[in-house]
């Protein structure tokens, strides 16, 4: 009974080759061998030429660096140049409001120029 339970395996190498395939093993591992040689040398390519690659991606990162110190350079002379702006729109402002007084003070000396005239044309004063 228990032989009648025995499981088969079912592992291809175990079953026997058909015969319609070689038998010949040693010829088989030679044409693996050239096989394996063929896809190592295509790897070989591959990897030289990842590092090609690399190669120009380092420079090209370089240029990029360059630039970026470019632009560091740039957006300094701007925020230079608003704060000598920001200065200067705070003496115009300044120099705005002084001229504002000036003027107010000079409308008032000439409404009161204006009022003398007036009295000493009138015998008032």
């Amino acid at each position: 009974m228990s032989a009648a339970l025995a499981k088969k395996h079912l592992d291809p190498e175990v079953n026997p080759m058909p015969p319609t395939e070689n038998n010949d093993l040693a010829i088989q591992v030679a044409e693996l061998r050239s096989d394996v040689r063929h896809v190592q040398s295509d790897i070989t390519d591959i990897k030289g030429r990842f590092e090609e690659v690399n190669k120009r991606f380092d420079t090209i990162d370089k240029r990029f660096d360059a630039v970026d110190k470019r632009f560091e350079r740039v957006d300094q002379k701007i925020d230079d140049l608003k704060d000598s702006l920001a200065a200067t729109r705070m003496e115009i402002k300044e120099s705005i409001a002084s001229t504002k007084m000036w003027a107010l003070g000079l409308y008032i000396a000439l409404a009161g120029t204006l009022l003398y005239v007036i009295a000493h044309s009138a015998k008032w004063i």
